[in-house]
């Protein structure tokens, strides 16, 4: 008798397992889950799991309340980049599972990215360009990819963050508000952005998480600006030969590259000056 009900007791139990699960599903595209928040009520449906507990993937992801003797608990996931799941571990018995979640709702690792290739091709580290002349300071209006959220199949869903930080060289302009090269300036995904007469550098934006902005931000995306070198020269040479005793004139000039050429703006009367009584600023390039 017990060789003929021990594989009937395992076929009851293959059978009943087939049919445990989680409600709502994972999967469902109704119920995206934003980190750190406390998402349920969950319901867990079996026949043959006593006393149920919960593993999950990754640790951070954990039960707020047991599963109550109804098949009831609650959820907080972590606000990372990595699979969420949960196992349902009874007491005996082998574990129900692994639950894969599908949309929970990080931006961890997530950067915005053309849809195509830019042309031409941004410098090495970049991921856009912006070339700028000298002394142009014309407003332009830079649409930067929108960033989505990804499913755990690194699929994007929804419609798009709505508000992006951005920061630019000392002195430009964000939807007219001035940065100082390091402050953050919250703005759409298509500022208008002003720069100054001869600052260069990087520009960069990165999306805030639309579930609270206390959540990891998108990685940056950054934009090179390409400007003309501007160098200081003395007699038309950089470095300047000097000797011992040597008291002749010497004249400091601004040289700056404009498109193939070079232009030189040097005091009105090209006199002779000391380096340390020579300031060359916008004025000077921008004539």
């Amino acid at each position: 008798m017990r060789l003929r009900l021990y594989p009937l007791l395992a076929f009851i139990c293959i059978i009943n397992f087939c049919h445990a699960q989680i409600s709502p599903a994972p999967d469902d595209a109704n119920h995206k889950y934003c980190p750190l928040q406390v998402q349920g009520n969950y319901s867990f449906t079996t026949t043959v799991v006593p006393s149920p507990i919960i593993k999950a993937n990754p640790p951070g992801i954990y039960s707020y309340s047991a599963i109550d003797p109804q098949g009831n608990f609650t959820l907080q996931f972590t606000d990372v980049k990595e699979e969420h799941s949960i196992t349902i571990h009874p007491s005996t018995g082998d574990d129900v599972g692994p639950f894969k979640f599908k949309y929970v709702s990080t931006l961890d690792g997530i950067k915005a990215k053309f849809s195509v290739p830019p042309s031409p091709a941004p410098p090495s580290g970049y991921d856009g360009s912006i070339p700028r002349s000298l002394c142009n300071t014309t407003p332009v209006t830079y649409n930067s990819p929108l960033v989505f959220y990804l499913d755990n199949t690194g699929a994007p869903y929804g419609t798009g963050m709505s508000v992006y930080e951005w920061q630019a060289p000392r002195g430009w302009l964000i939807d007219g508000q001035l940065s100082t090269g390091s402050n953050l300036i919250a703005a759409g995904p298509g500022p208008s952005i002003t720069p100054d007469p001869i600052s260069t550098g990087a520009l960069q934006v990165r999306a805030r998480n639309d579930c609270s902005s206390t959540l990891k931000p998108s990685d940056w995306f950054k934009i090179s600006i390409p400007r003309p070198t501007i160098a200081i020269v003395a007699n038309n040479v950089n470095p300047l030969p000097l000797s011992c005793g040597d008291n002749s004139p010497v004249t400091f000039t601004l040289q700056y590259e404009d498109g193939y050429n070079y232009r030189n703006a040097a005091e009105p009367d090209s006199r002779a000056v000391r380096l340390d009584k020579y300031h060359p600023g916008i004025d000077d390039v921008c004539k």
